[in-house]
């Protein structure tokens, strides 16, 4: 499945960028992160956050960098039993750590109550999006800092990605068909 245009949004400049990539940011995510076979909900989802990045002024390098803190994030709740990364309800869960990226990351990040209107207004009320963002953060230890060395392979992967490049898995050096 691929990131589709909602109707509408072919006027928007920064809608047609953002879906040009997204849709192989998702597949790059989705292979850092271990899960190469989204739902197609959670794919969605995904692509909608990257395009929502874009229309709001994210530039590549921020979105890169989000992005790789957020797999870091989501390849260690991974591990916890609290937390299943599957289904349509991990696209809401790689959201939501892509907000708690952006948020330790960027001195004017996006605030929730934003993130809630255009992503998740259909299906949850900004207190269970609140709720469940302090659940994640709780599960980090409070504690969004991740070591140089976690993401930079990440990022480089993701930047080469917006670029056309191959795609280097991170850590592996194999290239990626995506």
């Amino acid at each position: 499945s691929n990131c589709q245009s909602r109707e509408g949004s072919a006027s928007r400049p920064s809608t047609q960028v953002s879906l040009r990539f997204a849709n192989r940011l998702v597949n790059s995510v989705a292979e850092f992160t271990g899960m190469p076979k989204l739902d197609p909900g959670a794919r969605d989802l995904l692509c909608r956050a990257i395009a929502f990045q874009v229309q709001m002024g994210s530039g590549t390098e921020d979105i890169c960098t989000t992005l790789s803190h957020a797999c870091v994030y989501a390849s260690e709740l991974a591990l916890s039993p609290d937390f299943q990364l599957q289904g349509p309800e991990v696209g809401n869960i790689m959201v939501m750590l892509i907000f708690l990226a952006d948020s330790w990351l960027q001195d004017d990040a996006l605030p929730l109550h934003q993130w809630h209107s255009h992503l998740f207004k259909k299906s949850c009320s900004i207190r269970a999006l609140n709720l469940a963002t302090m659940r994640l953060l709780k599960s980090r230890n409070y504690n969004l800092r991740v070591e140089h060395g976690r993401i930079n392979a990440h990022y480089m992967s993701l930047v080469a990605v917006c670029w056309g490049l191959p795609l280097r898995r991170a850590g592996s050096g194999k290239t990626i068909d995506i």
